[in-house]
């Protein structure tokens, strides 16, 4: 369109003539570039470049065109012309035969390629046409542990580990047997340490296998006479016998025997020429805390006991003499035994008889030493209260510790009801206070207890019932327990079955009681667990700890007062700058 054209157009005749007159100027220009694009393609390939630009050999820059288009991995390669044949040189095979591929698997298909599908076919004609290695499978957890494995026997025995080799999860142990703990090294290394050669366990249970398996000896002192490589004094022999025959029960008497024995043991103790006591002793004292351990795993507070004892030693001074130094830690562990067992014990007893009300009923469960006191106490002190007071003991296998107790409370005074744990629920819509010791106390507030123990105070905590843990301050620990798998005890499997199921002559349980000649009717023949040593898919299990988790804990009683559960922390930071809690 001319300017005279637009000159002559009025406005005002068309008011949307100088829109017409754009878009005509818009269709001329858009024909123009099509036709200069035609001209240019049916050229070479170099008519539409820039003016001023030239290639530096026209006939190499023509043979890159193809090779280029052939490296290209992106869905524009899908659609290369068959017109393009030219043989790519030998340092470019993989791309072309990748690109021939693309091209064969896309011929009848003009589809696109997701990105995973044209790595795994690259890899594919690459591993075909260059002879490349395949990328190996990834390996789990096990495979690899069972890698790592096969290697470490193969240096072992002198054969030379080949970086590519890959070993299945088929070795000679299976898979399933080698858990967390169970680390060859570390039980390599503790039965190193041990002072007693005991019974390998026949039947384990293989998530509880990095515990040590309780299995009765003859006699431990036989193994103790003829194995030991240190000397074991007479006093420790005698109470380790007692441990693991469970004729010492309960964390304060087990320690406070504990340190009776170290007593004498520092009694008779004589300091060698040119030696230091508290270097010494100390050395000579090691042998006997592991003889304790390897009869029965020592318990928080014996712990913290055995390290109050070591921190006392470490502490004497040289100038005094061998008797003097003596004295000094006989009487620090008097103290000790004093102020952190027994009136510690008396002082939780105080503090929470202050919790009873007349009417209450009590539930306790098996027999704590300090629950037993609180109630021995009100019946004594308080007689009006005692009268209208009501105690459900539960109890459970294999132990019975309940059966006592409720002697006990009887004898006092005191109206009783004895029950097995399986009736819990039931009763417990009669409970108005839960009173439950425990073992141990960690830093972010569980308690460990007598196995069954966590059972109650969840059935109390749904009943809307307030639980009560008893316990002493020098059974606080600063570590730090979520399940009772990684720590706990295992007991006597053969305690799970009465003595006329076994052929082990079992004439006393481990807390001293005899078995009643009624307690089971049917004669060892009959019953389904006479020959569980024979069954290869029967295994028993008896733990002695559970783990009662923080919400469940109402209050914790110590001889400081009553405390939650979260505030023991604050408790062991005060501990701690004396030493008297037990390191993680």
């Amino acid at each position: 369109m001319t300017d005279t054209t637009l000159k002559t157009r009025s406005p005002v005749l068309e008011p949307r003539a100088h829109l017409i007159d754009l878009e005509s100027m818009l269709d001329e220009k858009n024909q123009i570039k099509c036709n200069q694009n035609k001209t240019s393609s049916n050229n070479g390939p170099y008519e539409g470049k820039l003016e001023g630009w030239s290639p530096a050999d026209e006939n190499n820059s023509q043979g890159l065109i193809p090779s280029m288009e052939q490296l290209r991995l992106d869905p524009r390669s899908h659609h290369i012309d068959d017109q393009i044949t030219s043989t790519p040189s030998s340092s470019s095979a993989p791309a072309a035969a990748i690109s021939i591929a693309i091209e064969e698997g896309s011929s009848t298909e003009k589809k696109k390629l997701s990105k995973a599908e044209r790595k795994k076919l690259a890899a594919e004609v690459f591993a075909k046409t260059s002879g490349g290695i395949p990328k190996r499978a990834k390996l789990n957890k096990a495979q690899r542990r069972a890698h790592q494995e096969a290697n470490r026997e193969k240096k072992e025995s002198g054969v030379k580990v080949k970086k590519n080799d890959i070993v299945g999860p088929t070795v000679s142990m299976p898979i399933h047997a080698r858990l967390q703990y169970d680390d060859a090294k570390k039980i390599a290394r503790r039965s190193k340490a041990a002072v007693v050669i005991r019974t390998q366990a026949q039947k384990q249970v293989e998530m509880f296998s990095h515990l040590p398996q309780y299995e009765r000896e003859s006699s431990l002192s036989l193994n103790v006479g003829f194995s030991t490589k240190e000397e074991v004094h007479s006093a420790v022999l005698a109470l380790g016998l007692k441990y693991a025959e469970g004729k010492i029960s309960g964390g304060n008497a087990r320690c406070i025997a504990m340190i009776t024995a170290f007593q004498q043991v520092i009694d008779e103790y004589i300091t060698p020429p040119d030696k230091q006591l508290r270097r010494d002793l100390d050395k000579r004292l090691r042998p006997l805390i592991q003889y304790l351990i390897d009869c029965r795993p020592h318990s928080i507070g014996m712990g913290n006991a055995i390290r109050r004892l070591r921190r006392v030693i470490g502490s004497t001074p040289p100038e005094l003499s061998e008797e003097e130094a003596k004295r000094r830690i006989r009487d620090e562990m008097n103290d000790y035994v004093q102020s952190r067992i027994l009136l510690a014990s008396r002082a939780v007893a105080k503090n929470a008889q202050s919790k009873i009300c007349a009417g209450d009923v009590i539930l306790t469960y098996a027999r704590a030493n300090v629950v037993e006191d609180l109630l021995l106490d009100t019946a004594k002190c308080s007689p009006e209260i005692a009268a209208t007071l009501r105690v459900i003991v539960v109890d459970s296998r294999p132990h019975f510790e309940g059966r006592k107790l409720v002697n006990v409370l009887a004898n006092a005074g005191l109206q009783c009801s004895y029950l097995q744990i399986n009736a819990l629920s039931y009763i417990m819509r009669e409970v108005t206070k839960v009173f439950l010791g425990a073992a141990a106390f960690m830093s972010n507030g569980v308690a460990v207890a007598r196995v069954g123990t966590a059972l109650v105070a969840m059935t109390a905590h749904e009943a809307n019932v307030p639980v009560l843990f008893c316990c002493e301050t020098y059974k606080f620990s600063d570590r730090v327990q979520l399940d009772a798998i990684t720590h706990n005890e295992l007991g006597d499997p053969d305690e799970l079955v009465s003595s006329y199921c076994t052929d082990k002559p079992r004439s006393r349980r481990r807390n001293g009681g005899s078995f009643p000649d009624n307690e089971f009717s049917s004669s060892s023949s009959g019953h389904v667990l006479s020959d569980w040593r024979d069954l290869s898919d029967l295994k028993l299990l008896n733990l002695v700890y559970d783990v009662t988790p923080i919400d469940y804990v109402s209050m914790v009683v110590t001889e400081l007062g009553m405390i939650p559960p979260t505030s023991i922390p604050a408790v062991l930071r005060e501990y701690s700058r004396d030493g008297l809690v037990d390191g993680a």
